[in-house]
């Protein structure tokens, strides 16, 4: 593999990861969220 194609797979693996990072902070949030509004009640 050229150095490139390197550079390029890494991109691609960074941009996964990113996106599975945000999509689980999310969903964290969301829950924390919900917790919060069911001890105010």
């Amino acid at each position: 593999m050229t150095v490139l194609s390197w550079i390029f797979m890494g991109l691609v693996w960074a941009c996964i990861l990113a996106l599975n990072v945000f999509c689980f902070y999310q969903m964290f949030w969301k829950e924390q969220d919900t917790t919060r509004t069911d001890m105010k009640r």
